[in-house]
């Protein structure tokens, strides 16, 4: 059984990520719960999503930044 976390977690993931397959980006925000959870897939990104499309992870970490 997975951990339950007291912090929200942000999942991003690149839409052409070769070593994570769809199901587990639909999956995993249930199978670890959390107060809150959001997915992103990000466009024209592969496994190193964080290199590929920086803004969108940039801005992701931004908002939930202010959001907390």
């Amino acid at each position: 059984m997975a951990p339950s976390l007291a912090i929200p977690v942000h999942y991003v993931f690149g839409e052409q990520d070769a070593l994570t397959p769809p199901a587990i980006v639909k999956e995993l925000p249930a199978a670890i719960p959390a107060p809150k959870s959001t997915v992103t897939v990000a466009p024209n990104a592969g496994h190193m999503v964080h290199f590929d499309q920086r803004e969108v992870v940039r801005s992701i970490a931004i908002k939930a930044k202010h959001d907390a």
